[in-house]
């Protein structure tokens, strides 16, 4: 099994989704300190609305 790391924004989604796993996207975005278009670009283009 791959030893996979979690860096600094890893851990603060995995932190507020712990606290909150219903929140959206936006809010999760702001406690991880990264914007929502950044979310959006990092997640590929399924979460940027793209129909495949």
């Amino acid at each position: 099994m791959p030893d996979h790391k979690l860096d600094d924004i890893d851990r603060r989604i995995v932190h507020a989704l712990q606290a909150d796993g219903r929140m959206g996207i936006q809010d999760l975005a702001g406690k991880a300190g990264i914007s929502p278009i950044t979310w959006a670009a990092a997640s590929g283009p399924a979460a940027a609305g793209a129909s495949s």
